[in-house]
């Protein structure tokens, strides 16, 4: 039985690395978050879901991405959109390049790839505990130790 979750009170970030892509769901418009720190303005952020791994984030959107899709979205119409979303970082200059590409829902394709990782990690879960049953039964003599070649 899945636990219904209600409501997410805080949010994990989706920290974008250079050159790794992500692919996500963006859940909520852009907005200025919480003025944490005096030297820094206030980041924009938004919600997404990261396709890969299910997990609902907050993304912080750099200035090139916000106007990028505010640009071709407007109104907020990006909300509910799939993204492809890589960012580079070009030496002598002060911003990453973004890379933004709206997909269709991967959700099927990440799904599988979910279940064939639960299948595997299960697999190498029942040959482990296997082995340590019958290793325990060599110890207890039960069955004769395998033969070494």
């Amino acid at each position: 039985m899945a636990i219904e979750r209600i409501k997410s009170v805080t949010l994990a970030v989706l920290r974008i690395v250079p050159g790794t892509v992500y692919y996500v769901k963006i859940v909520s418009p852009i907005k200025v978050g919480e003025k944490i720190d005096d030297k820094k303005e206030p980041a924009e952020i938004c919600e997404v879901i990261d396709m890969e791994t299910g997990e609902h984030r907050t993304l912080v959107t750099s200035t090139v991405m916000r106007k990028e899709l505010t640009k071709a979205y407007p109104a907020d119409a990006y909300v509910g959109k799939f993204f492809e979303l890589s960012q580079s970082r070009r030496e002598g200059k002060n911003y990453n390049d973004v890379s933004l590409c709206e997909i269709g829902d991967p959700s099927t394709h990440f799904e599988e790839e979910r279940t064939k990782r639960a299948a595997a990690i299960a697999a190498a879960e029942a040959a482990a505990k296997a082995a340590a049953k019958a290793a325990e039964d060599v110890k207890k003599g039960k069955t004769a130790a395998p033969a070494k070649s």
